[in-house]
């Protein structure tokens, strides 16, 4: 089972230490996606929050965006 927590708090983290808002990872995965910004944010701040978790498919993207596996963002592993 995925812990919701741990994600919330890596995307956070990671999000953070790469100097992105949450408005900056929404628009790179809307070019990575084709999917709308609005919409990415307002899930971002889901996430986030831990009110939502990313599909298997966005959990690769951000994996590729933060640069780290996405193994890792899933709470599955700890090393990045």
């Amino acid at each position: 089972m995925i812990e919701q927590k741990i994600i919330s708090e890596r995307i956070t983290k990671l999000r953070t230490e790469k100097g992105l808002s949450q408005l900056d990872l929404a628009k790179i995965l809307s070019e990575m996606t084709g999917k709308d910004t609005k919409v990415l944010l307002k899930c971002i701040n889901q996430w986030e929050t831990g009110e939502g978790e990313p599909s298997l498919e966005m959990f690769q993207n951000l994996a590729i965006v933060l640069s780290v596996q996405k193994e890792y963002l899933m709470g599955l592993i700890d090393a990045r």
